[in-house]
């Protein structure tokens, strides 16, 4: 089989596992949203305002601890199983004491919570919501250890399973919690929290039983032997880690904060934002789930030396992505209206939504390279330049260009929503342009180290 097709294969048998855990994990929150809202809707708005402050804290962490893909992937390449546990063990010894924080933070809502919510009655639910998930932290934060090991182990199915058994623990969780079941206490949205702690629980569990007995995982010695806390290694963790984490959140935080700058705009306009930006991340999971399927590949032809591999990968996974990114692109543009009628029954809205949705082939075409470069950054363990090009792109250039022509008349007429989603095109397209020329640096800078 030609060596591009074997590339593809693997890289397909990887993504998509992926990508199925992705769009479970946001079904959960989903189904939060959709349950807490058949309690009224202060369960509903003080669900939203909790669950979006964990979705950044969350964002955060899974960035944190993805350094541990591309360090497992290289470690296995060289058959360094010992190493493998050593580390993974490491990332436990870093976790304790953000579980620490996590907690205290968690319960410490209603000293910050009111800064930021004015009714009362929202303001419980979401402190209840934050208190009861508090629970659940030392779960999540173990299956945020084991995920990236198991995809490191190239075996991304795991992380399937798990986020599967998660969202079927959660919705009766959330029925019973909520409205009170089966001599449960009726605690309304505040019982989401709750059952979101259940699900991390379920989540963490079955992952941990799936490395502890399949036997993907049996040359690892990762319960055979307990390893001593490594500061070289911990400091290595969170050297790769935290830039990581870094430029996910910066540019996480940038569509957060649109939503944001928007909110005194017309409650319709708001709305059709609300709807693109919801098929839009949908539809980045797809380069997403590619990203963490190159970064493993690529990390494990690094970890061997086989430079001319690591450059293959990359070239197969941008050419998926781009191929996948037109396809979706294509369908979202001749379905938009549909799409945008299954989120509302007002036409007004609808029309706005599915003109908005025509930025998204910038969008969308844009991530299709940004993302599976960032992913093979993170396996060549370059992320400081990914960084500053989410700082330059998002930070710099995506959200001042957005309000100057959305709230403005500086430029032109203010263009409302329509202004802020001309700034997110560019703003991807910048940071798609930096890491096309970082990745050149870096693959040059290897391409006479291996004929490989």
């Amino acid at each position: 089989m030609h060596p591009l097709r074997i590339e593809l294969k693997a890289l397909v048998q990887l993504t998509f596992p992926v990508l199925v855990a992705q769009l479970l994990l946001a079904s959960t929150s989903f189904v939060d949203t959709l349950m807490s809202g058949q309690a009224g809707t202060r369960d509903l708005a003080g669900v939203g305002v909790a669950s979006a402050l964990w979705s950044v804290c969350a964002m955060f962490l899974v960035g944190a601890f993805m350094a541990l893909n591309p360090i497992v992937a290289q470690h296995r390449s060289r058959g360094q199983y010992q190493e493998v546990a050593n580390y993974v063990q490491q990332g436990f010894w870093l976790a304790l004491p953000v579980v620490v924080l996590l907690i205290w933070l968690l319960n410490s809502s209603h000293y910050y919570l009111p800064g930021l919510i004015e009714d009362h009655q929202v303001l419980f639910i979401a402190s209840g919501y934050l208190e009861g998930m508090s629970w659940g932290m030392p779960a999540i934060m173990g299956f945020f250890v084991l995920r990236p090991f198991s995809e490191g182990m190239a075996y991304t199915k795991a992380q399937t399973l798990s986020a599967a058994v998660g969202l079927v623990v959660n919705v009766p969780a959330n029925y019973i919690l909520i409205f009170g079941k089966f001599g449960f206490p009726e605690l309304g949205g505040a019982g989401c929290g709750w059952a979101t702690a259940v699900s991390f629980w379920a989540m963490f569990g079955t992952l941990l039983y799936y490395i502890r007995y399949h036997q993907a995982f049996t040359q690892i010695p990762l319960f055979q032997q307990l390893y001593s806390i490594e500061w070289q290694k911990v400091t290595f963790l969170m050297k790769l880690g935290l830039p990581i984490a870094m430029a996910i959140t910066i540019e996480g935080s940038a569509f957060a904060l649109v939503t944001l700058f928007i909110a005194g705009l017309p409650a319709e306009e708001i709305a059709a934002h609300q709807i693109a930006m919801n098929i839009t991340y949908l539809a980045y999971m797809v380069p997403l789930s590619m990203s963490t399927a190159i970064t493993i590949r690529v990390a494990s032809h690094v970890g061997l030396g086989a430079w001319g591999k690591a450059r293959q990968t990359v070239t197969v996974g941008v050419m998926m992505a781009l191929v996948a990114g037109i396809l979706i692109t294509l369908g979202i543009l001749l379905f938009r209206e549909l799409l945008a009628d299954l989120y509302s029954n007002e036409q007004q809205v609808i029309g706005m939504a599915a003109m908005l949705l025509l930025f998204f082939i910038g969008v969308s075409l844009f991530d299709a390279v940004a993302a599976p470069l960032q992913g093979a950054l993170r396996g060549y363990h370059d992320v400081n330049i990914a960084l500053l090009a989410s700082v330059v792109a998002y930070w710099m250039i995506c959200l001042p260009m957005g309000y100057v022509l959305g709230l403005t008349d500086w430029v032109t007429p203010a263009m409302g929503a329509k202004g802020y989603w001309i700034g997110l095109v560019v703003g991807v397209g910048v940071s798609a342009v930096l890491l096309v020329v970082r990745y050149r640096q870096v693959s040059r800078a290897h391409s006479d180290l291996s004929p490989s």
